[in-house]
């Protein structure tokens, strides 16, 4: 080695320092925006926590914040959208 020692952080850790859910941050791991998990067993994961310090210090950095796609409401459960319908066909009373 290089005289440097990898320091790795388990789940517990990132989240102090990066306090985002999980499914976000899994997101954006697959989107290459965030640094990759490292799988120590098939139960077991961590970070290099100097690449998240990296991930840290570049989101400060940078003036533009990270955007969520909208949701596509057409896929809700309950009232979904229909793109395309005329009030009419929604059933909406209000008059033009």
């Amino acid at each position: 080695m290089n005289g440097k020692t990898k320091r790795l952080i388990r789940r517990e850790v990132l989240h102090v320092k990066v306090p985002m859910s999980d499914s976000q941050i899994y997101s954006l791991e697959k989107e290459g925006k965030f640094p990759a998990r490292i799988q120590l067993s098939p139960r077991c994961v961590a970070w290099d926590e100097a690449e998240v310090d990296a991930w840290i210090e570049a989101r400060k950095a940078d003036p533009e914040p990270l955007k969520a796609a909208p949701p596509d409401v057409s896929l809700r459960k309950t009232r979904p959208v229909r793109h395309g319908a005329s009030a009419a066909q929604r059933g909406d009373n209000a008059k033009d």
